[in-house]
């Protein structure tokens, strides 16, 4: 049904019956309005939103370039972006970057170029090696746009991220208050923003403690399952390192697996703590004790802080949320 067959039925202009479905001023009368919206719904109408957005010059699209989305946490903040650009009826273009600075950049320009209205993104681990380069190219966007969960610290733009210095300190502190004092820790590299300031949380809550921290104790891997599997070997051999916390949940699950092979078990004889509470953890027999960042809370202000930029282009925001620790089965009492 088109606007000029709703117009027919109730006995209006094409114009008047645009007006009251789009919630324009109009003298036309309240009985008649509803007439009109009545009509509309009997009949299924949709606006045809191609010619909407023409009208106001704008696509009612908005791209999101995620890093990963095999990784559980991006796929899972994903998931909550588009649900709630859903809500306020906008299409969601979700690009991935396989943490790639090079394929950031050529999908960063790809989506300014489809016209999209505004821009969510998670940044390559690979974009830390590249800070100048994408900090000009990101001042140089007329496109609304907001870095979500991994950012520049110093770039002024919206941002919103959860404090990962304070759940690298609650994970090393609920371990040292549980009477461990020497704990492992497998990183990131250290460009990696997110990632380094969880260990330095970590060294906060040791110094905090006056515990010694000797460098053995920590191993630098790839946020990936591979990576904790093959970087843990090191640590579980130690007999000394009583827990280890990882700088995510999926090297954690990696150090379980290696675990298992040289039997060790967790957490008889080695607590384990990781960090995102990625969901499918809870399908696993011993369940990780973790640091939750709630991907939804995570979109869903991401999602408030853009379309307000995009309305009203004031101040930039950045918010941050704090993280959480999950007390579940791969920690024991000293």
């Amino acid at each position: 049904m088109k606007l000029k067959d709703i117009a027919k039925l109730a006995s209006v202009s094409e114009t008047a019956v645009s007006l009251v479905l789009n919630d324009k001023p109009t003298r036309i009368s309240q009985e008649k309005q509803a007439e009109i919206r009545r009509i509309a719904k009997e009949n299924n109408y949709r606006p045809n939103l191609a010619a909407k957005n023409l009208a106001s010059k704008t696509t009612g699209t908005i791209g999101l370039i995620i890093p990963d989305l095999e990784n559980p946490f991006f796929s899972g903040l994903a998931k909550s972006v588009e649900d709630e650009l859903r809500k306020h009826n906008y299409l969601t273009f979700i690009v991935n970057s396989d943490d790639s600075h090079s394929n950031e950049k050529e999908l960063l320009q790809l989506l300014v170029n489809s016209g999209v209205d505004g821009m969510l993104m998670t940044l390559s681990n690979e974009s830390f090696l590249h800070k100048e380069e994408m900090v000009s190219l990101l001042k140089g966007l007329n496109t609304p746009y907001i870095l979500v969960d991994r950012t520049y610290p110093n770039l002024k733009c919206n941002k919103v991220y959860y404090n990962n210095r304070l759940g690298g300190y609650l994970a090393t502190k609920y371990l040292i208050d549980l009477g461990h004092k020497n704990i492992g820790f497998i990183k990131s590299p250290e460009q990696i923003f997110n990632g380094n300031n969880r260990y330095l949380g970590y060294l906060d809550a040791m110094r905090e403690a006056e515990y010694s921290i000797d460098e053995q104790w920590s191993v630098e891997s790839d946020f990936k399952y591979d990576g904790g599997y093959l970087s843990s070997e090191v640590l579980l051999e130690q007999a000394d390192i009583t827990a280890i916390v990882c700088a995510n949940d999926l090297m954690a699950f990696g150090v379980m697996k290696k675990a298992r092979e040289m039997r060790i078990k967790i957490p008889e004889d080695i607590s384990l703590i990781g960090y995102d509470n990625l969901s499918f953890g809870e399908i696993m027999d011993t369940q990780l004790t973790t640091v939750k960042q709630d991907m939804k809370a995570l979109g869903v202000e991401a999602v408030r802080i853009l379309l307000s930029d995009m309305s009203s282009k004031g101040d930039k925001i950045q918010s941050e949320l704090e993280p959480e620790l999950l007390v579940k089965d791969t920690v024991r009492n000293l």
